[in-house]
């Protein structure tokens, strides 16, 4: 309770201290009472409202009255900038960051959309989970057919060995370049169980967007 009450007597007395303040511009704020001082200035309760006042536009008089010390002023205002500089770089930063969810977010949609239904007879299956085979697949509401040798991944390691038969969802994400037996290079189609995966095989490997919607294959 005495807090309360000291409290109150301190709030009081800053309005009860009224003054004439004059600016350098000839502006007076009769009886105005000081609300809050700061190095920067003083905030005052005046017949018009409210008002904030830098020391640099009151007169010397009114500067030396309140104890206006430039140093101080000029270090609360590097504060203040820095403080300003701050929040505007981490604006910035969310800015970018959105942008980034925004085109990854925009890239998933487009992966997915071109989700199709495959069946892979697995030839070869390499280490990371992936794989080569003979691929069947059918694209969203149309019928299977036979897409030659097809390179897979994104399926659990260990899951499959050579033989085995991977059946579920599809994801084109580019192209393969293997080796040959007869150690030529050959290009084969790419597709993932998710279109995350997708998405990280593409940007891994640097593959263009554009190579998924070439993809006939996905819109037949």
């Amino acid at each position: 309770m005495k807090t309360l009450f000291f409290l109150f007597a301190l709030t009081l007395a800053a309005f009860v201290l009224a003054d004439d303040i004059i600016t350098t511009e000839g502006e007076i704020y009769k009886d105005a009472a000081i609300i809050k001082k700061t190095p920067i200035g003083l905030e005052i309760s005046y017949s018009g409202g409210i008002k904030f006042l830098r020391f640099e536009n009151l007169t010397k008089p009114m500067q030396e009255k309140y104890g206006y010390d430039p140093a101080k002023a000029l270090k609360r205002k590097k504060e203040k900038a820095a403080a300003r500089a701050k929040i505007a770089e981490k604006q910035t930063q969310e800015r970018a960051e959105k942008q980034l969810s925004d085109n990854l977010n925009s890239k998933i949609e487009k992966i997915e959309s071109k989700k199709m239904k495959a069946q892979v007879i697995f030839e070869q299956v390499l280490a990371g989970g992936r794989g080569l085979g003979k691929g069947y697949l059918a694209p969203k509401g149309g019928k299977q057919k036979g897409a030659g040798l097809v390179y897979l991944t994104g399926f659990p390691n260990g899951k499959y060995a050579d033989g085995d038969t991977y059946k579920g969802d599809a994801y084109p994400c580019g192209t393969f370049l293997y080796e040959t037996v007869g150690g030529s290079s050959k290009n084969v189609k790419a597709y993932a169980v998710t279109a995350n995966d997708a998405y990280n095989y593409m940007t891994e490997n640097n593959i263009s967007f554009e190579a998924i919607e070439d993809d006939k294959d996905a819109d037949k």
